[in-house]
């Protein structure tokens, strides 16, 4: 980040009695939150400048998803000359540990002795006691200067908030975009997963969109691995408002827009496309069992329910897809050969957590509808299916059996075989291979 050196500012009044200076340099922060456009969805967009003697000595934005927040990008940038200087930030500083420690603590480690805020922070965790946690600090706050400019930035993330269905945007980076690609993530995992494709697809003119499922992630109700009280019917209404609220937004249709689902997400891909008529699919790892299968899972998970078990014995299943892959060197060898994707999977708190019978009931619930209803597939309906030849979740005879009643039905069927790839195609050691089939895929459609 390039600072701006001797940039001084008239200090005259300006309208609702803020300093033509605090106007200014809170402009400035705007500014830089805008950078962060596309790249830190479901977080706010924040910018923050840090001035002192008249000059700005350092600045910052949240640039992605999980990474350092504005504030200390700002203070990082300023060096040691951040004592008794003041700091414009477009939203209130976070006062809990998150992806990332407090920035309020940041701002009072750093000496600074004013902080100009634009918006306060709706999010329950913070609303007002990151600004509380700076003045008992003894630091001079100053709210709600330019606060009509600051909330338009965070219309998003005050949505988001109010309605909590998290997700991730990764904007277009050609000045015309070619197509939406919305993707639902697998069991045990959050959006954040996602951001190393979301950033690729962008970056080749799609806009992309990772929704988080109820259970997962942020969007957690009673504990992680659970769909909630209303189960997958709540998670299928959260899509609904997802596609209705967001979706709508970009002008998607199923015409222009692709759904991308990686294991339990290619199932809640699958179901909801062949309800709302969507022609273009791609399933990684579609871990669709027979109809009868399905149902033996559907029973056995009932009377489990039945019995009050919390954790579901289906989450043994794990152990045994990992065995195949012994010696082992995490419990989750069967994702990918990456062994350090591997290990960063076991250490996230967020990934590969046991799930509940209901949880077990909702993705048995999804494969007896898909296998009573594919043949509903949208006529013009094209898919690309990926998975790896060494994947132990994938039944491949049976997915190629209803791959070749697809076809002969019209359907355009491709698989992108990986071979000696397992579980996560998209995190494989050949992962950049997978990304640009599926890129030649996307440019291939006639949207």
């Amino acid at each position: 980040m390039k600072i701006i050196m001797n940039k001084e500012i008239n200090k005259k009044d300006c309208d609702n009695n803020i300093s033509k200076e605090d106007a200014e340099y809170m402009k400035m922060a705007l500014e830089l939150a805008k950078k962060g456009i596309g790249r830190v969805n479901p977080n706010p967009l924040v910018g923050a400048v840090i001035v002192k003697n008249g000059k700005i000595i350092g600045e910052g934005y949240h640039k992605m998803f999980g990474e350092a927040h504005a504030e200390v990008h700002a203070i990082e940038n300023a060096g040691e000359e951040t004592k008794n200087a003041t700091i414009y930030v477009t939203l209130e500083p976070c006062s809990h540990y998150g992806k990332t420690p407090p920035c309020a603590e940041k701002i009072i480690k750093a000496g600074i002795k004013r902080c100009v805020i634009g918006s306060g922070d709706p999010n329950p965790e913070v609303a007002g006691k990151g600004i509380e946690m700076l003045k008992n600090s003894g630091i001079e706050v100053t709210e709600n200067v330019l606060k009509k400019e600051c909330d338009e930035l965070n219309q998003v993330f005050f949505k988001y908030i109010k309605s909590k269905i998290p997700y991730l945007f990764f904007e277009s980076k050609r000045e015309k975009y070619k197509n939406n690609v919305v993707i639902f993530h697998g069991m045990m995992e959050p959006v954040d997963r996602y951001a190393d494709f979301g950033e690729f697809l962008a970056s080749n003119g799609y806009n992309v969109f990772v929704m988080e499922i109820r259970g997962h992630g942020e969007l957690k109700e009673d504990e992680a691995g659970d769909f909630g009280k209303n189960g997958i019917k709540a998670v299928f209404k959260d899509i609904d408002n997802f596609f209705s609220k967001i979706l709508s937004k970009v002008g998607a249709t199923p015409s222009n827009t692709t759904i991308l689902g990686h294991s339990m997400g290619a199932l809640i891909g699958m179901q909801w496309g062949i309800k709302n008529k969507y022609r273009y699919f791609i399933l990684s790892a579609f871990p669709l069992k027979n109809q009868l299968s399905a149902a033996g899972g559907s029973l056995a998970a009932l009377l489990e329910r039945i019995t009050f078990r919390k954790i579901s014995a289906f989450n043994k299943i794990f152990e045994k897809w990992n065995s195949a892959f012994e010696p082992n060197t995490t419990k989750f060898d069967w994702l990918t050969r990456d062994e350090a994707e591997n290990k960063k999977y076991e250490d996230d708190e967020l990934c590969g957590y046991p799930v509940t019978p209901k949880f077990f009931s909702g993705i048995f619930s999804m494969m007896g509808f898909i296998n009573r209803n594919y043949k509903k597939l949208d006529e013009h309906a094209k898919i690309l299916a990926i998975y790896g030849t060494d994947d132990k979740v994938v039944d491949i005879p049976y997915i190629s059996k209803i791959f070749n009643v697809l076809r002969k039905k019209k359907r355009r069927i491709n698989i992108l075989e990986n071979k000696n790839g397992r579980h996560e195609s998209l995190n494989e050691t050949n992962k950049h291979e997978i990304y640009d089939e599926i890129l030649k895929w996307l440019n291939a459609k006639d949207f």
